[in-house]
């Protein structure tokens, strides 16, 4: 064939390509359909490690190029947002002046035994630190202390330089809505947290809803479990194995389905990325303990006497 032979069949190819999105835009029952079969085919499609779905070019910081792009980009995180995602961790109090400060020290000879915290945030690869406790030992108020002093990510600067670092949270919540409480909401949380600092790989991330939101500037298909596990796996394991991200999730034992998947969940996503550290907070029921019975953690109502001595002294004078 000539070159023109060929130009002329790549033009009718693209124009009866125009013709039938064209009529698949104009029909909804098409439309579904259409975004339904790229959802099911991804899920029988097996994804290779270091598989690159699509080229989206970018410029030098990383962003999406185009406008169109940044569109898609924008709708796609608004669809993994959930309400009120930050609204447990607002709740919850700020340590009072001058407590939980000892959780950067190294563990005191003649205290009760716990795994030093610091060791864990700058040691090349410890995986899970568990912080575990009696109900209203403070657990929560410790993570959100964690999570917000910057001394945390001090020390996370010898494990991961900051401009490597990815960090996310979540707190479940039994006394929030549905999605606070629930393993999708703990990772449609993650995703979206992470997503907005790795813009540019969303398109190999989440390939069948970037091609969806392409056709029709629209997804309105459910999320799974499955999809957002794999999802996080390929962030984290393929498509970012030289970054390095660290997750706090607050209060296990308030998911309220199934436990044992979500320990499951978070185990075998640590094993598989040596890049990835997760502190997780949770009243020390059997599940957990065998769950994390082997990786560093600490009895929180062990350490805090100090802490209730300093609150008490202080209010009373």
């Amino acid at each position: 064939e000539t070159i023109a032979e060929v130009r002329d069949k790549q033009s009718q190819i693209l124009e009866s390509g125009r013709e039938f999105l064209t009529q698949v835009k104009d029909s909804e029952r098409w439309r579904r359909d259409l975004i339904r079969a790229i959802q099911d085919n991804s899920r029988h499609v097996p994804r290779r490690r270091g598989y690159r779905r699509a080229h989206i070019s970018t410029h030098d910081d990383g962003k999406l190029k185009g406008r169109h792009n940044r569109q898609i980009l924008t709708w796609l995180l608004r669809s993994l947002r959930i309400s009120d995602m930050t609204d447990r961790e607002n709740r919850i109090p700020n340590a009072f002046k001058e407590t939980f400060e000892w959780v950067y020290r190294d563990p005191a000879a003649h205290g009760k035994p716990w795994s030093s915290f610091r060791a864990f945030l700058e040691q090349p690869h410890r995986g899970i630190y568990w912080i575990t406790g009696k109900p209203g030992s403070g657990k929560s108020t410790l993570m959100k202390y964690l999570t917000r002093n910057p001394r945390t990510f001090e020390h996370l600067h010898y494990w991961a330089p900051e401009t490597k670092l990815v960090f996310a949270s979540f707190y479940f919540w039994n006394s929030g809505c549905d999605m606070q409480m629930s393993v999708e909401g703990l990772l449609r949380t993650i995703l979206c947290q992470c997503l907005k600092k790795l813009s540019s790989s969303v398109p190999e991330i989440l390939p069948e809803r970037w091609e969806a939101y392409t056709l029709f500037g629209e997804d309105d298909y459910p999320w799974s479990l499955q999809e957002l596990g794999q999802a996080l796996r390929t962030m984290v394991v393929d498509v970012y194995p030289h970054r390095d991200f660290f997750f706090m999730i607050d209060g296990l034992d308030e998911c309220s389905g199934d436990q044992g998947q979500l320990t499951d969940l978070i185990l075998e996503l640590v094993e598989s990325a040596p890049n990835l550290k997760v502190c997780v907070a949770s009243r020390p029921w059997a599940l957990f303990e065998d769950a994390f019975h082997q990786t560093p953690q600490l009895m929180l109502q062990y350490l805090t006497f100090g802490d209730i001595k300093r609150y008490a002294t202080s209010k009373f004078y």
